[in-house]
């Protein structure tokens, strides 16, 4: 599969496949490794509920989304 699959529900829940790595893990920030830079959530609260085969899944309350390359 070429780039990411991310799967948002709500601004509560978001689970992103092809993830490669976590940089960065805050209660109100991840910043994630995928093929072609970096993904960015910008929130509060956030619990990374499982993370297995490059599908990772985040809970907590997105405010904001940032695809950077």
């Amino acid at each position: 599969m070429e780039g990411i699959h991310t799967e948002i529900f709500s601004n509560k829940n978001i689970i992103i496949e092809n993830c490669k790595g976590i940089v960065d893990y805050q209660e109100n920030y991840i910043k994630l490794k995928i093929k072609k830079g970096f993904l960015v959530l910008s929130g509060t609260e956030f619990i990374i509920s499982s993370f297995e085969d490059e599908k990772i899944m985040i809970k907590g309350n997105i405010i904001s989304i940032e695809f950077c390359v």
